[in-house]
């Protein structure tokens, strides 16, 4: 059963709310309140996020890691999604234009740049496809 405060909010939705609100007043307090991402201050609570500098990919000890942790925008968290290390990838081929589909599709390269620029394509034309059904 769901007990509920006077202003309709669940209990254990407003707990985590306030220990939002106090989390967030000392990190502003401390000065620590710059995004990882675009060193832009975080006003708010709701802007706020906490990001892994090193993706954890599942490792336990990663995740775990506070040297690991930065604050961020939300958005600016979202954008750099959950990426894979680079390591692996293939480097550029030389003398070709990088971060397009075309070079990806005709020239075979297969570098992060021409990799992510085909993967955004295709993204997109599964949506505008599956738009265009309904």
């Amino acid at each position: 059963m769901s007990v509920f405060l006077s202003d309709g909010v669940r209990s254990s939705t407003a707990r985590f709310q306030l220990k939002n609100k106090l989390f967030f007043s000392y990190i502003k307090a401390a000065g620590d309140n710059t995004c990882y991402g675009c060193t832009k201050p975080i006003e708010t609570v709701g802007e706020l996020s906490i990001e892994h500098i090193e993706p954890h990919m599942g490792r336990a000890e990663v995740f775990w890691d506070l040297e690991n942790i930065a604050y961020s925008h939300l958005d600016c968290n979202k954008r750099r999604g959950y990426r894979r290390p680079l390591p692996d990838r293939p480097v550029p081929k030389p003398n070709l234009i990088h971060g397009r589909r075309s070079t990806y599709v005709n020239r075979g390269c297969r570098c992060y740049l021409c990799a992510e620029s085909n993967s955004k394509y295709s993204k997109a034309k599964y949506w505008l496809d599956k738009c265009s059904e309904v």
